[in-house]
């Protein structure tokens, strides 16, 4: 097998450490080297030139490139091998300036490393394989696995661009982490409003058809190639139609097997931040043609929304009126705590004025999270002025 050499000096960048002649002396010995030729700068133009005339002329069967990186310029030689009617895999290159010249001080340790180098290469491009290039179909549909910010922003992209994308996540939720946070460092910004713009896309926007999204699912094999992966994934039931989904959350309360059920002792900060947040995006654009009214009248100890009732824990009160939601409700919690509670009631011992009610039915959940909360969020302001009519 012949095996050709070609040493480019960089300029003086490899000559300046490493001495040709003596390098040739060192590999003359090599019998897996036919010959070793210099170039001043193979990747120029005149170079490539050079290599591509010669290889004509000498028809090497592997060729070794002892010069830069092969990141640099290793595709282009490939190029002016298969110019000169070579497989362009029957090259192997040797980066004899970033890994040699410029880190070796001594010249003769430096001259010695670059022969061995040059020698293992010679050896290993003796064992390349002819290998051609084939075109296969490929598929241009993108699985996306995670559905938080760098997802829900890569679907978005992709399916602007007009690929077909299945988005992945494990949670039941979009937005990973900061839709889980009110304040993101370092504005101090809402998490699920930063997230609101991609949102929207993603779920009603123009490209919105070109993305379906898998909650509850998780990627369990995937088998393949580039172009043509087969992708394994298993989606948890949730009983749930998807398409029809408004996000009212009256299947917490008929779920019969209770697979979404809010978990009270871990999650009730979490869920009335949340109350408040819908309540803004219900009351977005309608800040200045809105009024809210609370009725103080059959004060149960649950919400609204439980299929049942109980005695009411103080007197009916009356009906309020406010422009303020936040002020409203404010004054609505003080209200009734400064009520005696009812005899029979929730409320296992009797309550005098000014105790709180709420905390005693529910000692574990604070009823002044979601004004806080609201507050912060400019809903409103807890100071109110109380006016009888």
């Amino acid at each position: 097998m012949k095996t050709a050499v070609y040493f480019c000096s960089c300029g003086d960048n490899i000559t300046e450490r490493i001495e040709f002649e003596r390098l040739k002396n060192d590999l003359s010995g090599h019998t897996e080297i036919a010959y070793i030729k210099p170039a001043g700068f193979l990747c120029a133009a005149e170079g490539k030139e050079f290599l591509k005339n010669d290889l004509l002329a000498e028809r090497p069967d592997r060729v070794v490139i002892a010069a830069c990186s092969p990141r640099e310029y290793e595709k282009a030689f490939m190029q002016v091998l298969a110019e000169a009617g070579m497989n362009p895999y029957f090259l192997q290159m040797v980066n004899i300036r970033e890994q040699v010249a410029w880190v070796t001080p001594d010249a003769d340790e430096a001259r010695q490393k670059a022969a061995a180098l040059i020698r293992a290469a010679a050896r290993r491009v003796a064992l390349h394989q002819p290998l051609e290039k084939k075109q296969l179909e490929a598929r241009t549909e993108v699985v996306i696995i995670g559905a938080g910010p760098a997802g829900l922003k890569s679907a978005l992209t992709l399916a602007q661009a007009g690929r077909k994308v299945v988005l992945v996540e494990k949670t039941p939720v979009l937005g990973g982490l900061p839709v889980r946070y009110e304040e993101l460092f370092p504005n101090m910004e809402c998490g699920p409003c930063l997230l609101e713009p991609v949102m929207g896309e993603i779920l009603h926007g123009e490209h919105a058809h070109n993305i379906e999204i898998l909650t509850l699912a998780e990627v369990t094999d995937v088998a393949g190639y580039l172009g043509n992966f087969t992708v394994k994934i298993r989606q948890t039931a949730r009983y749930v139609d998807t398409v029809r989904c408004i996000g009212c959350g009256e299947c917490i309360l008929v779920c019969p097997s209770g697979a979404i059920e809010v978990q009270w002792s871990k999650d009730a900060d979490h869920f009335q931040k949340k109350m408040v947040e819908h309540a803004a995006g219900a009351l977005k654009g309608k800040e200045e043609r809105s009024v809210f009214l609370n009725f103080l009248m059959q004060i149960s100890p649950a919400c609204d929304c439980y299929p049942h009732n109980d005695a009411p824990l103080v007197r009916d009160i009356g009906i309020l009126a406010s422009l303020d939601p936040v002020a409203l409700d404010s004054a609505s919690v003080e209200l009734v705590n400064e009520q005696e509670s009812i005899p029979g009631c929730a409320i296992k011992e009797s309550l005098k004025k000014g105790e709180d009610k709420f905390r005693a039915v529910y000692p574990n959940i604070s009823w002044a999270i979601q004004l806080d909360h609201a507050e912060r969020m400019g809903l409103g302001e807890r100071a109110y002025t109380l006016v009888k009519v």
